[in-house]
């Protein structure tokens, strides 16, 4: 398979500082854009859980959240967020009886509180648009299904690079579409299965189909071929990255084995659905705000307006 290397400029890492001060990474993160009355507003999209390892387990959550970005002219810059910056899924409960983890984290790079400029122009990142999710018309259409490739960019915990961020592609293939929930270490969780080959450090990371090479025809009248020729798309946010299953004792296997065990690497990632991304943006306390505030900006030409066309100009460059 061959992916084209702007893939790697995708993603951003995401963690905190350590003691010493150095950036400690936990995780990869990438950009969705939506746009309202003609601005665009980009967000840092990553799990759930890579933002509560950033932030620190204790309730105050104290701990900055890094974002750090490539430069455009070489380096590194950091975001400083807070914890309580980032939007969860509305619908996600953390733990208890009625548990529902959705492991989804946006954060707005436009404040709409103080509307200051995020001067995201010295940034390098390509992002990805509403018109790039994976949604169920999209998976009829381009016929998306099991055994399909997928091509996933994100952190490499052993080498993060030192003057810029140094992803790396892991590839794989779609194994469980949608079904039943999963079983996960916070319960029951909606999403995918992919296979891969290593999994470690890629919590956040999004999973993008890989469709490179489409043939025309399956079958003469085949229900499929049809779709297959419109197939010409390569790229769709299947979703990003939970976390990987590993069998630790042979009660993890549902037939039991005399096979030797400990902390094994199943090979198989659970990927919460880009459905769960967009309900996560467009709540009411994220985009919902946003398109309204947009929408003034629009009828005038004051220091709003004029931000949101500075951050427009530079997601184009």
């Amino acid at each position: 398979m061959r992916v084209t290397d702007l893939m790697k400029r995708g993603v951003v890492f995401v963690g905190h500082a350590g003691l010493d001060g150095k950036f400690i990474a936990d995780g990869t993160g990438f950009v969705v854009l939506m746009e309202a009355h003609g601005f665009a507003f980009p967000y840092i999209v990553t799990a759930k859980h890579v933002i509560d390892q950033a932030a620190g387990y204790d309730e105050a959550r104290r701990r900055e959240i890094l974002i750090r970005f490539n430069r455009k002219g070489g380096g590194v810059d950091y975001r400083k967020t807070a914890f309580v910056s980032w939007h969860t899924h509305p619908d996600h409960v953390e733990t208890g009886r009625k548990q529902k983890y959705i492991d989804v984290a946006a954060f707005p790079l436009v404040n709409y509180d103080t509307w200051e400029d995020p001067k995201i122009d010295a940034y390098d990142f390509i992002i990805i648009l509403e018109a790039d999710v994976c949604t169920d018309d999209i998976i009829k259409q381009y016929a998306i299904g099991h055994g399909d490739e997928v091509v996933i960019p994100g952190l490499f915990h052993s080498y993060l690079g030192e003057q810029r961020n140094i992803p790396i592609l892991r590839t794989g293939n779609i194994a469980a579409m949608r079904d039943e929930p999963f079983p996960s270490d916070r319960g029951p969780m909606d999403g995918y299965l992919v296979e891969m080959r290593s999994v470690g450090g890629i919590s956040g990371s999004p999973v993008l189909t890989h469709m490179a090479i489409r043939p025309e025809k399956i079958d003469a009248g085949s229900d499929i071929a049809a779709l297959l020729e419109k197939s010409k798309k390569t790229h769709f946010l299947l979703g990003l990255i939970h976390g990987h299953y590993t069998i630790n004792s042979r009660d993890d296997w549902v037939f039991k084995t005399e096979q030797e065990v400990g902390d094994i690497n199943a090979g198989i990632a659970l990927v919460v659905p880009a459905s769960k991304i967009m309900e996560t943006i467009c709540q009411p306390s994220a985009f919902v705000r946003a398109q309204e505030l947009a929408r003034q900006a629009q009828e005038h030409d004051d220091a709003i307006s004029r931000m949101l066309k500075r951050v427009n100009g530079a997601l184009k460059e």
